[in-house]
């Protein structure tokens, strides 16, 4: 028996007999907290100050994950399978111009599993693991997480933010303005899964031909849900000004070891992944990774991207 519920991700007809690999579109669109530099007066005074709003963003790009034994891929089970993903953030406004790196290549970690209405399990002991009709295996839900990794030291200068107050290093990390420490964003949806069949005709031949074959396999082609992640933050002079709901004269804090240095705090929205066929028949990781950074305009990858994922891209069987 196939091990037809092990599947993940997705594969179409023209791809590479010798495909291991496939690349999907990624986006989440998402609600952050946004800092606001402004100078204001105070007892006739003017001071440069920070407060926070609410911004709406987006990260978008490409995620590539292995295939499925039985779509020619290298991974048996559809748990915790590792794959890499390289993104870029809509509201950033200031890594290009001050010269750092705007892409970001991460780790990502995929699980999922097929299903559908009329793919039942009889009810018998033992239990009969077999789907009745692998056809109708036609929804999906997929987990997948991805690493954003700390602030090194990437800073901008405060003149970019306000002419007249320069001089001061301003934090900016993959999620912008403050950003300091990274986390780890959880991506959670449902979608569709899709069978893909490769019929063989019967070969005629002397003593007896080859009999006529059929393989199948299955794969997530789509996939929509809710993103969820949360953020450290470092804030003017070393304070950030979001304050504890139940005392503001306290400073919301990381931990008790950072009340009044970093805060934290979340991005909620949505996602989507979506199979994207002329990219992942571009061949292998590399040459996928090459058209990649071709469509992200990516020239000087060692200056242009935060690498987090390593190199090269491996690709290795899950062990059961």
């Amino acid at each position: 028996m196939k091990k037809i519920l092990v599947a993940i991700l997705a594969g179409a007809f023209g791809l590479s007999a010798v495909a291991q690999t496939v690349v999907y579109d990624y986006k989440a669109t998402f609600k952050r907290v946004n800092p606001v530099y402004k100078v204001r007066t105070e007892n006739k005074v003017k001071f440069v100050t920070e407060s926070y709003n609410v911004s709406s963003d987006r990260i978008s790009g490409y995620v590539i994950l292995p295939l499925c034994v039985d779509c020619n891929g290298p991974v048996n089970t559809s748990m915790n399978n590792a794959g890499v993903a390289f993104l870029t953030r809509k509201g950033d406004k200031y890594s290009k111009a001050n010269n750092l790196p705007y892409v970001l290549r991460t780790n990502v970690m995929a699980s999922s599993a097929i299903f559908g209405n009329n793919a039942y399990i009889l009810g018998t002991t033992p239990a009969d693991e077999t789907p009745s009709s692998v056809k109708n295996l036609k929804s999906a839900w997929m987990m997948l997480g991805f690493a954003v990794p700390n602030n090194g030291a990437n800073t901008i200068d405060s003149g970019k933010l306000i002419k007249e107050a320069a001089g001061f290093n301003v934090w900016y990390g993959f999620m912008g303005l403050d950003h300091i420490g990274g986390g780890w964003v959880q991506n959670y949806g449902f979608g569709s899964a899709r069978v893909l069949t490769n019929k063989q005709a019967a070969t005629l031949g002397w003593c007896g031909g080859l009999p006529g074959a059929t393989t199948s396999c299955q794969m997530v082609q789509s996939i929509s849900g809710s993103t969820l992640a949360d953020f450290v933050y470092a804030g003017l002079c070393g304070a950030t000004p979001m304050w504890d709901v139940c005392s503001t004269d306290t400073l919301a804090g990381w931990s008790a070891g950072m009340a009044n240095v970093g805060g934290v705090a979340p991005i909620a929205g949505t996602w989507t992944l979506k199979f994207n066929n002329t990219l992942s028949k571009k061949g292998g990781p590399a040459a996928q990774q090459t058209a990649i950074y071709d469509k992200l305009k990516v020239t000087n990858a060692a200056a242009q991207v935060i690498d987090v994922a390593g190199s090269p891209i491996v690709v290795t069987p899950t062990v059961q």
